[in-house]
């Protein structure tokens, strides 16, 4: 470290030997001489551009041209217009000319069609209405040779009130396709809303814009209506997509969801934010003319199942409690299970393929001790009848905490004592325990638009 005192002595000698240099005259001069010769340097190159710039440039005189009006032609010469100008390159700004007004584009006609909204940053849906209860029909089509073929046919049926008058009717849809007049708008009382066209035009936010004939009041109940049929894909495993896995040197093809935070409009058109909760009565259907017999699963219990159209059978479920979009579950798989029956008498099962549900007997040991465990520790019943967890061959999260239906990673929901490591042994506990936490505050979250997806895990990560 220097001190002030320390970096300014550098010894009397020397210092007085800087002095005496600075005094001296001859340098003074030399200095002054310098700057002289500089001085003259500068003038002549001076001179010297200018010079060059005279002769190179010339002496000509230029005749400007304007737009003048009348034939919109450019002369010179005209009314208004200067002819020339004596500076050399320039031009004088032309004068007294008569400007064109600005064209009025506006116009005081109706449109023939209503026009989408403007697309803002803003993605969240109108306020003008609110959904109540849902009937989905869901029909994957498994059943192809090629995968790139399996497809998705469905129906749904969305209850809402009108909250504020409009009159469009606008929801989320995403890589489905609307079946050709299929869309139908009914008032709860049976008056039928005539539809006036529907547009996709605002894709970038997933929007499905219903215009109508008329406006919906406030206050009133109504619904709307349509098929829909899209591609059923497993590229982003998100929606309702397909997952493969080896049976032996068998492939085999399974269809399962994951809708969080926003992808359950990939499945069927819907309000699908997580502040826009409702009821949903859901009918899966299945063939079981294939190798194996398929199943069905979702939130609540299958209730009964009817024959439906080209060899499908269509299982139909319990109707759901009020929850948000992104909770609901769909699996359509020939997979075993496992069964257990909690100390409050709930039916507790563990899904897997045939040859790993062995693996899954840990996970049911731990999850159903798991339910009776925060039953006590919460004093509140868990609200659903049953609660299934299901291990999926291919699945982009870890574990998915759908109300009833609980979706893992193979890797995380399987355990054998002779093969799996003690981490693994704790592992699985913790991410069971973390995913069971979140059965009974699935209504802490998304209580408002905005509600805090972290500030929700965080509580279920202090409770497990």
């Amino acid at each position: 470290m220097f001190s002030s005192s320390e970096r300014f002595d550098m010894g009397s000698s020397r210092g007085d030997a800087y002095a005496t240099d600075y005094d001296k005259n001859d340098k003074f001069s030399l200095k002054i001489s310098t700057a002289f010769v500089l001085t003259l340097l500068a003038v002549a190159i001076s001179v010297c551009v200018g010079i060059i710039v005279h002769f190179a440039g010339g002496n000509k005189n230029v005749t400007c041209q304007c737009s003048c009006p009348g034939d919109g032609s450019s002369t010179g010469g005209q009314i208004g217009c200067p002819e020339q100008t004596t500076l050399p390159n320039t031009c004088t700004p032309c004068s007294n000319v008569t400007q064109t007004p600005p064209v009025d584009m506006t116009t005081t006609e109706a449109p023939t069609t209503p026009q989408a909204p403007a697309i803002t940053d803003d993605v969240w849906l109108p306020t003008a209405l609110e959904p109540y209860h849902y009937n989905v029909v869901l029909r994957p089509n498994l059943y192809e040779t090629n995968p790139q073929d399996f497809t998705l046919h469905g129906y749904v049926r969305i209850y809402f009130e009108c909250k504020e008058r409009t009159n469009n009717i606008t929801i989320h849809i995403q890589n489905l396709n609307v079946t050709s007049g299929s869309i139908n708008v009914t008032e709860t009382t049976n008056r039928q809303i005539s539809v006036l066209n529907h547009t996709r035009d605002d894709s970038a936010r997933h929007f499905l814009i219903i215009w109508l004939f008329e406006y919906l009041e406030a206050g009133s109940n109504y619904y709307v209506e349509m098929e829909f049929s899209g591609p059923l894909q497993n590229e982003d495993l998100s929606g309702l997509y397909y997952s493969s896995y080896m049976e032996g040197s068998d492939e085999r093809y399974m269809a399962i969801t994951q809708f969080q935070p926003t992808d359950a409009r990939k499945a069927f058109p819907s309000f699908d934010e997580p502040a826009l909760k409702a009821t949903f009565n859901i009918t899966l259907e299945r063939r079981n003319d294939t190798v194996s017999d398929m199943i069905t699963l979702s939130n609540m219990p299958r209730i009964h199942t009817v024959q439906s159209s080209n060899g499908y059978f269509a299982d139909i479920f319990e109707k759901t409690v009020v929850m948000p979009t992104y909770l609901l579950a769909f699996a359509v798989c020939d997979f075993p299970h496992k069964v257990n029956t909690t100390k409050y008498n709930h039916t507790f099962r563990t899904f897997a393929r045939k040859e790993y549900i062995e693996h899954t007997n840990y996970s049911l040991w731990v999850g159903s001790r798991l339910l009776d465990e925060f039953e006590d520790y919460f004093e509140i019943e868990y609200p659903l009848p049953k609660l299934d967890m299901i291990a999926i061959p291919d699945f982009s999260a870890g574990a998915m905490e759908n109300w009833g239906l609980v979706t893992y990673r193979e890797s995380i929901m399987f355990y054998h004592p002779d093969i799996s490591t003690v981490s693994q042994h704790i592992f699985t506990a913790i991410v069971v325990s973390h995913e069971l936490a979140h059965m009974y505050m699935p209504e802490w979250n998304y209580l408002l638009r905005g509600g805090s997806h972290e500030i929700h895990e965080n509580l279920v990560t202090k409770v497990k």
